[in-house]
């Protein structure tokens, strides 16, 4: 009998230790979620000047109009980094990976490279 409610116990902690868990897998996905759009606006801070310039002008209107969802707080730890040393960063990276700055100097031809 003593065996048979130690077996029932360790279930029973077993079930209750999955609803815990159930209940906490929003959170971690939330994380994964919002990690993957900090990763993906620091990418697009590096290779878009265009999509740089504006975030650095209205942080959240420039991520929503891109698509990234990003708390506050990240959007204040994005927004204080230097514009000036990503610019620089940005323009070592390979031009192959990077988005070209449409200026009005550049006309159509600028857009058709970038095609």
């Amino acid at each position: 009998m003593t065996l048979k409610l130690l077996k029932l116990r360790k279930l029973y902690d077993f079930v209750e230790f999955g609803a815990v868990l159930a209940l906490r897998k929003p959170r971690r996905r939330r994380a994964a979620v919002t990690q993957q759009a900090v990763e993906r606006t620091l990418g697009k801070l590096l290779t878009d000047e265009n999509f740089r310039d504006r975030f650095f002008t209205n942080p959240e209107l420039a991520s929503w109009e891109a698509g990234f969802t990003l708390s506050p707080i990240e959007l204040d730890a994005l927004s204080r980094l230097s514009h000036e040393a990503l610019a620089r960063l940005g323009e070592g990276l390979d031009k192959r990976i990077s988005r070209a700055s449409l200026g009005s100097n550049q006309g159509e031809e600028g857009k058709a490279e970038l095609t």
